[in-house]
Parts: structure tokens; sequence; C-alpha cells
């Protein structure tokens, strides 16, 4: 279910989209959708490498930061 390139570009869309209704008023930036998704590709990297999932579902995602200053 969650081995998949699909998966990953819902989850994406979902945390661009989420509006929260406790103290945020906007979803979250660009930047932090990324450091998101970075933190679920190290879980879906150690459930791959212990033979939990067949396949990296981030095998071929690329990783979009917009420069800040």
């Amino acid at each position: 279910m969650y081995e998949n390139y699909k998966f990953i570009t819902e989850y994406e869309h979902h945390l661009r989209t989420f509006k929260p209704k406790d103290h945020r008023r906007r979803p979250v930036a660009n930047n932090g959708v990324m450091k998101h998704l970075i933190r679920l590709k190290k879980l879906m990297t150690l459930a791959f490498r212990m033979e939990w999932i067949k396949k990296d579902p981030f095998l071929n995602y690329k990783f979009r930061y917009k420069k800040v200053q």
C-alpha cells in the first residue's frame, strides 16, 4: 500500500493543501513539505532495508527546495 510512487505524490498534495484549524492559518510552505517527505523517506528506506516493503517508493522522486533569504 505505502510502497508506490502514487502514495508519495498524494501525501505531498495533502501536505500542500491541508489547512490546520489550530494555531496555523495557512498550509505548510514548500520547504516544510520537503522536510516532512525527507523524514518519511528515511523511514521508507529503513523499511526497505529491513525487507518490510518490496521496493523503495522514493526511488524516482525528486525533492524540490526553494531558496529563501
